[in-house]
């Protein structure tokens, strides 16, 4: 039996192991998870990850060199309307990036598209090469986000549904790992768990117990936008994650409220808090949660 490579997307190929159908023993060269005779499918995809030595490596050195910190990490979402709205916004972020006052800045095409988010990524690389700088593709499925890597390689990639489960063999997480490697992406991997909006695929315990493997950042949020993380929930999350994988905050952080979870998270991505109602950055309001978290 030998492995073959497939295209399941442009510039997306997986090499798919050889199984054997427990229904009709048929040999499957070809498919993920379907058998080609008897058409019984399994409950994961039979690929070789390229990337399996991911599972070991330290992810909190990992973010210590990204970031020179692996606590109080600052990192502002930027999502504007044009990308002279988004430039204006960087600049006044990029001195905040030198003085260590924040760490880098994530950008995200809410109010605009991704045309101009990449616009924006690559006239800041050039701008400011030293400007850590992560994109979330918020509502692009994973092999639009993969493919998307192929081209632009950003310091940090944030997907909000990870896709993590409870069971022994994971089906998407072991693709996104296998692709980091094939198309060459080195920066830091933010995953979403338990995050708002998106649905839990089994046991939360076993969930978070596995995000070690399959991530460097473990990221959640409170249920809705804007709305701070119940204490539980993240008192949860810091009790049963691997002392080695950091947390990030994603929702509802604010000055008054920042110090009932300083302690159980590692990094602050922060918006609703620190802009205007036109979506500028607002350096009052930035300057005080700076001073919450740092102090």
């Amino acid at each position: 039996m030998t492995s073959k490579i497939v295209e399941i997307y442009p510039k997306i190929k997986l090499t798919i192991k050889p199984w054997i159908c427990p229904s009709c023993s048929f040999v499957n060269n070809n498919h993920l998870y379907y058998c080609e005779i008897c058409s019984h499918q399994l409950d994961y995809y039979s690929i070789n990850n390229s990337n399996i030595n991911y599972y070991s490596i330290d992810k909190k050195r990992r973010v210590y060199r990204a970031f020179g910190s692996t606590k109080g990490i600052i990192l502002p979402v930027l999502s504007c309307y044009s990308e002279s709205q988004f430039k204006k916004n960087i600049i006044k972020l990029y001195d905040y990036f030198v003085t260590k006052k924040i760490n880098g800045i994530w950008i995200l095409p809410t109010d605009s598209d991704i045309k101009t988010v990449t616009n924006v990524f690559l006239w800041t690389k050039k701008i400011y090469p030293d400007f850590w700088i992560g994109i979330n593709l918020i509502g692009m499925h994973i092999p639009k986000v993969l493919n998307y890597l192929s081209d632009i390689k950003p310091d940090g990639i944030w997907i909000d549904n990870s896709h993590l489960t409870d069971q022994e063999k994971q089906n998407i997480p072991e693709i996104i790992l296998d692709q980091f490697k094939k198309l060459k992406f080195k920066g830091l991997y933010f995953g979403g768990v338990l995050f708002k909006y998106t649905s839990v695929n089994g046991d939360p315990l076993k969930i978070i117990k596995k995000t070690n493997k399959y991530m460097d950042v473990l990221t959640t949020s409170g249920e809705k936008t804007g709305v701070e993380i119940e204490q539980d929930k993240i008192k949860f999350i810091h009790k049963n994650t691997h002392k080695n994988i950091l947390i990030a905050n994603a929702s509802g952080i604010t000055p008054e409220n920042v110090h009932k979870i300083k302690k159980l998270c590692s990094i602050f991505i922060v918006r609703t808090s620190i802009v205007d109602k036109k979506n500028n950055i607002d350096l009052k309001k930035l300057n005080k949660l700076i001073k919450s978290i740092k102090f």
